[in-house]
């Protein structure tokens, strides 16, 4: 288990702001040094990554301060005494097995296409499908055997999972590969693909999920680990589509009951459908203004970035930098212009390009009028 060094608690309160800042700089178990660090509003599910990993302790102190540093010049306190050498484990997902951040696992996750609206009523209607509640996070595969715990990214490449996820399934979840959803710090499990020894993938959806169920279900998870819901009657679909909606969701994942686990998505249709309450895309970031929580987006058309407008930062959020890549939520795209209405959600580690501009959501009266 890796070791937590040293950390700094820090928050940041004005008239308009209440957020937090955790860093810690950790010993990992092939004797390098990471820090990693979490921040978001208080009270609320914060945002993880790391500064550095699988450096020297040297290093690793001097990112550690440097961090410290710059947050007490932007104003922030100390939450509390600085924290001498902590001897609990901290579990990661990058084992002494020689696994390393960016390592292609050779996983592949099921990947959605949309369901049309056409089709929505039918699948509502139709026991045979499944609904799931589509959680708004990073699509997160785990694996657990005898080298660890293993965080995969949609890419199928190691990345590393949230300790608060990671110290609760140690000693719990047995050998298993799930698919799942990672919001913040807290795992939202949907499928499960390997039980033990044993491949599952083959089985119906359906019985994957009872499978779930019965290997982490009840209390065990705790807050961090939920097994996301199923439903098959179409009355209750209904009724959690309705609730879903009305609490601002971000959508509904439709699977066939009796349908296999495949890797990959298919050119149309599927399987698995999602049906999104509200478009989001993944943009580029470029320059800000001086002095404004506001950057400029950037869409894809070919090789070539295109302008999409700007997007305010939300305070609880630390101001993206130019060339890395976000998640907006937005109402409609204009036509050869900008997304109307867009909300900044987060970083997007886990993509490497922006979405196309052809993959938009357009306003339907602006094409009709074109």
């Amino acid at each position: 288990m890796a070791k937590v060094i040293d950390q700094a608690d820090l928050h940041y309160q004005d008239n308009r702001s209440d957020k937090v800042y955790h860093v810690q700089i950790v010993q990992n178990d092939d004797g390098t040094f990471s820090v990693p660090f979490q921040y978001g509003r208080r009270g609320s599910t914060l945002n993880t990554g790391e500064k550095v990993s699988g450096v020297s302790s040297s290093s690793a102190h001097q990112q550690f301060q440097k961090v410290v540093d710059e947050k007490r010049k932007k104003g922030y306190q100390f939450s509390s005494a600085r924290v001498a050498p902590i001897q609990a484990p901290l579990a990661t997902s990058i084992t002494p097995a020689g696994v390393k951040a960016g390592e292609d696992t050779g996983v592949r996750p099921q990947l959605l296409n949309e369901v049309s609206e056409e089709d929505l009523d039918t699948v509502l209607d139709d026991p045979s499908w499944m609904l799931q509640e589509k959680m708004d996070g990073h699509r997160r595969l785990i694996r657990v055997d005898t080298r660890g715990i293993i965080g995969i990214n949609r890419d199928g490449q190691a990345t590393p999972l949230p300790a608060e996820v990671g110290n609760r399934i140690t000693g719990v979840l047995g050998t298993a590969l799930i698919d799942g959803e990672l919001v913040g710090v807290k795992y939202y499990a949907f499928d499960l693909l390997e039980d033990g020894e044993t491949d599952v993938r083959g089985l119906p959806a359906v019985e994957r999920h009872q499978r779930l169920v019965q290997l982490f279900g009840g209390e065990r998870g705790g807050s961090c680990f939920t097994i996301v819901t199923s439903y098959t009657d179409p009355r209750v679909k209904r009724l959690m589509l309705n609730r879903i909606t009305a609490n601002r969701g971000e959508g509904v994942v439709f699977k066939r009951a009796d349908a296999p686990y495949e890797s990959g998505r298919p050119n149309s249709g599927g399987t698995q459908l999602k049906w999104k309450l509200y478009a989001t895309a993944t943009v580029k970031i470029a320059d800000g203004r001086e002095g404004k929580r506001s950057v400029a987006i950037l869409g894809r058309n070919g090789e070539m970035d295109v302008p999409l407008g700007n997007v305010t930062i939300p305070a609880n959020h630390e101001i993206p930098a130019t060339g890395t890549y976000a998640e907006v939520r937005y109402l409609y795209a204009y036509p050869g212009g900008s997304l109307y209405q867009p909300t900044y959600l987060g970083p997007r580690d886990d993509k490497h390009e922006a979405d196309p501009i052809a993959s938009l959501k357009y306003k339907a009266e602006v094409e009709a009028a074109a």
